[in-house]
């Protein structure tokens, strides 16, 4: 009597590796789309950030009249830091929290032309700050209420 054959019942070299290329091109469409989901999350917390925390010095200036902020910039080392009663109006570990892109946050005068709250250092390229600015502001980097300072520095202008 003649035994039957034995039946292979794995998968064949040529076809795992179709499914690996299928895998491969799935995953080469859905990266760019997850990184621009990304940086709009981003960007979005990001101004909310800035919003919450001009809110503050604005209701800060009403009620007391003054500049909310010792000399210089609060966040740099060795620089002034919020005063006691603005304390009140931020917490202190927000305002201390790495921001969504990167770099720290930071209160300054600008050297007198506008007093704002920004990021200093941030660690995303132009592209990404530039998108933010054309869907929250005017699209550009160097007028309106949010401007890019230097090479560093980004700011939502609270009073010019």
């Amino acid at each position: 009597m003649a035994q039957p054959l034995k039946t292979n019942t794995g998968f064949t070299l040529v076809e795992i590796m179709i499914v690996v290329v299928i895998i491969g091109i799935l995953a080469s469409l859905g990266l760019p789309a997850f990184q621009q989901v990304r940086m709009g999350s981003q960007n979005a917390r990001l101004y909310q950030d800035f919003r919450v925390f001009a809110a503050a010095a604005d209701t800060y200036m009403l009620e007391f009249g003054a500049d909310p902020f010792t000399d210089g910039d609060f966040g740099d080392p060795g620089a002034a830091t919020l005063s006691a009663q603005m304390q009140e109006y931020i917490k202190l570990t927000d305002f201390t929290t790495t921001p969504p892109i990167g770099g720290q946050y930071l209160f300054s005068t600008n050297s007198g032309a506008f007093f704002g709250v920004g990021v200093t250092n941030y660690t995303v390229d132009d592209n990404q700050i530039t998108l933010m600015d054309e869907k929250q502001d005017d699209g550009s980097l160097s007028t309106g209420n949010l401007r890019k300072v230097g090479s560093t520095d980004y700011y939502l202008v609270i009073q010019e």
